[in-house]
């Protein structure tokens, strides 16, 4: 996988588990119902595109939050794809055992797979303090009990050992890519701009439309 091809393959692996079936964002459950989850956030600085607190937001908008907080992550930690599959698997562990994915969970969550995998991966090359560097606009404080929550959850089951789960994830990504590319070809050509300008990188590109058969 590119790097642009990571960051928007999980951006929309994260975007499917968001949406409810109605195809707009998750609602916020209850009032505490991510308490732990939280980190004390002062409000969104300029690298986040949107707020997704607010129940019923386009999901176009929802992706460009969740890729711009991916590329943040991607730029600054130098992440390749190994770890974004790790990031993934991560995720969709958490989601299985019973972690709602909703408006106010997501970005915790992300956040706290996103440090766990960059550690495990990278040993004591990485530290949390590095993740909160990546995040300037965020206040982590807690991001040490999030990644305890998060191990917890999953039964610290943090590595994949099976080779055919990898295999099983990254095809995954790649048939996510193929399916969605008329959408997010899109997308790049109506954030790509934007997100490149907040990265400091170019690294989302303008994709050009098919080829159109003969």
């Amino acid at each position: 996988l590119s790097d642009e091809d990571a960051v928007l393959g999980v951006g929309m692996a994260l975007l499917c588990l968001l949406l409810d079936q109605s195809g707009t964002v998750a609602a916020i459950e209850t009032a505490d119902s991510a308490t732990r989850w939280s980190e004390e956030s002062r409000p969104l600085g300029r690298w986040l595109l949107y707020d997704l607190r607010e129940a019923g937001a386009p999901a176009h908008q929802a992706l460009a939050e969740i890729v711009g907080l991916l590329a943040l992550l991607h730029v600054h930690l130098q992440l390749d794809d190994t770890v974004w599959v790790k990031i993934l698997c991560l995720l969709e562990r958490c989601v299985r055992a019973g972690m709602p994915v909703n408006a106010q969970t997501l970005r915790p969550l992300c956040i706290a797979a996103a440090s766990v995998a960059v550690k495990e991966n990278f040993d004591e090359a990485m530290s949390a303090n590095d993740v909160r560097r990546a995040l300037p606009h965020l206040t982590l404080w807690h991001l040490g009990f999030m990644e305890l929550d998060l191990l917890q959850l999953i039964g610290w089951r943090a590595t994949i050992w099976e080779a055919s789960e990898w295999t099983a994830y990254v095809a995954g990504l790649r048939t996510l890519l193929t399916e969605t590319a008329a959408d997010l070809r899109d997308f790049a050509q109506r954030y790509g701009e934007v997100i490149n300008t907040i990265v400091e990188t170019p690294l989302i590109s303008p994709r050009p439309p098919p080829a159109a058969s003969e």
